[in-house]
């Protein structure tokens, strides 16, 4: 529990540096808001690809956690070149191939995680919380360091933060020695052509554009708003600081509500967040603003993780979380960087959130005619039986 605890932290803080101050970094270096997303969302396509091969290997490889230092180590060796590059299109290559062995290590982590906690009755929700205390206090620090000193020690810092997780994650646990069904080819096609998991990473697609695009370019987004590097910082930690009640409380709020329950009320809250945020022009409303990561950023990830969990069959559990990233952070990430990068150099900022208040609206809606349908379909069945 303390090495999966302590691994989330430090993965927490690595994220800082790589969503979070990444994209002002390039900024530093000469790039435009435009730019930024083109090349931020080069990775996510490269994420795309990365995760579910990634989470094949995992599946048939069964040593989670030596795939998990091997990705950390490479993705070190990647990220190092991406800061030596001077050109948009090698920029866009490096952090494409950081990505290529980055983006894996979040499902890896949480099959891992999820594996623990169920094999030891903990909650998901509590290990996670400590990825949030690792945004919170990484994103304060970072925020007072980087507005002291300027955005250019980055790449530093970056590398410091890969050392110090390869330590942490060396100390993990690894994973259960239960006997699965070996993973073959015809499990894959099961799992792709299954419209009720289909179904479901489609709408949570839906709901995660905006929240992607709010991840890649909020940074961005204060900027434009006058804030400080202080101020970024401090907004970031004030959104993670409230995700860690709600992360405390998520494994109560499923038993009680259920995961679908959950994503509806959240993807709601989502959609009011994305919409007000297009009518806060002064920077100091913007970080109060972010107390409403509390009902949302925290119960939209643990119940969606969690469901994933239901609707995937033992064996393919990493391929079925690295496909879910894969759609969450990938697909939805290159939709959401893409669109709002070019956005808020063609439109008004705030019309950008209001716009991805919309989406996430209409991304809800989906999920809960999904349940809706599927609920309607197993009492269906359940009669048919019973005749």
């Amino acid at each position: 529990m303390i090495a999966l605890s302590s691994y989330y932290f430090m993965q927490a803080v690595l994220t800082v540096v790589t969503l979070y101050y990444l994209p002002l970094y390039l900024q530093h270096e000469g790039y435009s808001v435009a730019q930024v997303g083109l090349l931020i969302s080069a990775g996510s396509v490269t994420s795309i690809v990365a995760q579910p091969l990634w989470g094949i290997v995992a599946d048939r490889w069964r040593r989670m956690k030596k795939l998990l230092i091997v990705l950390l180590a490479l993705s070190l060796a990647a990220g190092s070149l991406l800061f030596q590059m001077e050109t948009l299109l090698l920029a866009s290559a490096g952090f494409s191939l950081f990505m290529f062995f980055y983006s894996p290590v979040v499902p890896l982590a949480d099959t891992l995680a999820i594996d623990y906690t169920n094999r030891t009755g903990s909650s998901y929700g509590n290990v996670r919380l400590w990825g949030s205390a690792g945004l919170s206090l990484g994103s304060l620090l970072f925020g007072i360091a980087f507005g002291h000193w300027g955005i250019a020690p980055l790449p530093v810092v970056f590398a410091t933060m890969c050392l110090l997780l390869i330590a942490v994650a060396s100390q993990l646990p690894s994973g259960s020695n239960r006997q699965v069904k070996p993973l073959q080819i015809r499990h894959l096609r099961e799992l792709m052509g299954d419209r009720k998991y289909l179904g479901y990473l489609f709408a949570i697609m839906i709901i995660a554009v905006p929240f992607r695009m709010n991840d890649q370019l909020f940074s961005v987004f204060m900027k434009m708003r006058g804030a400080t590097d202080f101020q970024v910082g401090l907004s970031w930690s004030i959104a993670t600081l409230c995700s860690i009640p709600a992360y405390f409380l998520s494994g109560r709020l499923v038993q009680r509500y259920g995961e679908t329950r959950l994503l509806v009320f959240a993807g709601w809250m989502f959609a009011l967040r994305w919409v007000t945020v297009a009518w806060l022009y002064d920077p100091i409303w913007l970080i109060v603003h972010q107390v409403m990561n509390l009902v949302t950023v925290p119960i939209i990830y643990v119940a969606a993780v969690l469901q994933v969990t239901k609707l995937v069959p033992p064996h393919l559990q990493a391929t079925g979380q690295a496909v879910f990233t894969a759609v969450f952070a990938g697909v939805a990430g290159f939709i959401g960087s893409t669109a709002g990068g070019w956005g808020m150099e063609k439109f008004e900022p705030g019309e950008v959130y209001f716009a991805g208040g919309v989406v996430a609206a209409v991304g809800t809606l989906l999920t809960f005619l999904w349940s809706k349908y599927e609920m309607e379909r197993r009492t269906a069945h359940g009669a048919e039986r019973i005749l």
